[in-house]
């Protein structure tokens, strides 16, 4: 996730590119072309900045107040839920808030193609194999080594306050696991298309 105001502009502009000597836009780069002007291109980012900021404000706002909500609920408590339980609700929360900002996130990034998708396009949407593979193409080996440690990382956070070989605290393995097999499909369907060149 970018974090600086330039990173997630940058990474809304990158939809936009200069194409046969004209500016067009493309859902996530890949979609089909549609012409836009320099004008059309500011208004899109301003408006996809402003959304994008709501949209951290409020995750980081239900966290905080998630966090201290479930501190306030948990010393009214009588009697405690076993940490099995509190582990089990604060994946869920945490789950449904993640995909929430995803899908606005998303939401915000392809307003351009929900509006100009009423007029035709200029020119079809790029072969969703040759866009896999240029995508691949350029990330480095190193990067599907961060997923799994980022999940074990997790676990090795987790392992004083839960009892990661009991109960509901076994669920937490199951981020590493699909950590893990996520970026093990992605290293494979890198070296896949490389083996093709």
């Amino acid at each position: 996730m970018p974090y600086t105001t330039a990173d997630i502009a940058n990474q809304f502009l990158r939809q936009f590119t200069e194409e046969d000597g004209a500016l067009v836009y493309r859902r996530h780069g890949r979609g089909p072309a549609y012409r836009v002007t320099d004008g059309q291109t500011q208004d899109y980012l301003a408006r996809y900045m402003r959304r994008t900021r709501i949209a951290r404000f409020a995750l980081f706002a239900a966290t905080v107040a998630f966090g201290g909500g479930g501190a306030w609920l948990l010393a009214q408590a009588d009697p405690m839920p076993s940490e099995g339980v509190i582990t089990a609700w604060t994946i869920g929360f945490v789950a449904a808030l993640v995909a929430l900002f995803v899908w606005a996130e998303l939401r915000a990034q392809t307003l351009p193609h929900r509006e100009l998708s009423r007029t035709a396009p200029a020119s079809p949407e790029i072969d969703k194999a040759d866009w896999t593979r240029h995508q691949l193409k350029s990330v480095p080996w190193v990067n599907f080594a961060i997923p799994p440690i980022m999940g074990l990382f997790l676990v090795w956070s987790l392992h004083k306050e839960v009892d990661l070989a009991a109960g509901w605290g076994r669920l937490v393995w199951l981020v590493p696991v699909a950590f893990t097999a996520l970026a093990g499909v992605q290293a494979w369907r890198k070296w896949k298309y490389a083996a093709k060149r």
